[in-house]
């Protein structure tokens, strides 16, 4: 009985609003990154969740590819919505770490992890990238 009511929880938390508004939130994110060109991959628990394992964090995982150039394109696309810091950005850039950015609005954080410039790492991003031949 304890396991169906925690089912029964899982299936409220996942249909719930906020579940919605991180979907949408992503939705978003995708759409910037596009216009700005920025090349991304979502990772983490929340691309885990799209396989069927479910595990109860509160933000996205992105991994992205960005240079210096792209830094006043990427800030002034999200800005209006996002709480974002182009110092932030300027330091993961730097130290090839990560930076967050804030939906105003629906409050669901994400983490733009930089993409080391690291064979191994390109390789593993075009992987994650590549369409399916099955």
């Amino acid at each position: 009985l304890a396991f169906v009511h925690d089912f029964c929880f899982i299936i409220r938390f996942m249909t719930s609003r906020s579940d919605n508004s991180m979907l949408e939130v992503l939705r978003d994110f995708v759409g910037k990154a596009e216009e700005t060109e920025i090349p991304y991959m979502v990772t983490g628990s929340f691309a885990m969740s799209a396989y069927g394992e479910i595990r109860f964090t509160r933000d996205i995982d992105i991994v992205i590819e960005i240079d210096r150039k792209k830094i006043g394109a990427f800030f002034e696309k999200f800005e209006k919505d996002y709480y974002v810091g182009k110092n932030s950005i300027d330091r993961a850039l730097e130290n090839e770490s990560m930076f967050n950015i804030i939906h105003l609005e629906k409050a669901v954080k994400i983490d733009c992890i930089i993409r080391k410039n690291q064979e191994f790492e390109k390789v593993k991003q075009l992987m994650a990238t590549a369409p399916c031949l099955a």
